[in-house]
């Protein structure tokens, strides 16, 4: 993963998403994986990206807090907008 962070003066943020799963009725579930060494950035992503916390955790090696988010969405376009309206990039996990 590499740090994704546009702006600056912000801190290091990791964001990664993959495909969880796609229903018949065109709605699709992404899972976020969000890794940030200052908690506070962390709870601000977690509350613009919203959804279901599915897991936490921690890397030692980096010193920084990982959560993973669920959260579903209309459409595949829905998302696309969805990813532009953050300063943050997104990294897509081929799943």
């Amino acid at each position: 993963m590499q740090t994704n962070s546009k702006r600056k003066g912000e801190p290091d943020v990791k964001i990664v998403f993959w495909t969880h799963r796609k229903m018949s009725c065109g709605k699709q579930t992404y899972l976020f994986q969000i890794e940030a060494g200052n908690l506070r950035t962390l709870s601000k992503i977690k509350k613009q990206i919203g959804g279901t916390v599915s897991g936490e955790g921690y890397n030692p090696q980096t010193k920084s807090t990982i959560l993973i988010l669920r959260r579903e969405f209309e459409s595949s376009l829905q998302f696309k907008k969805f990813k532009e309206q953050f300063s943050f990039k997104f990294e897509k996990v081929k799943n």
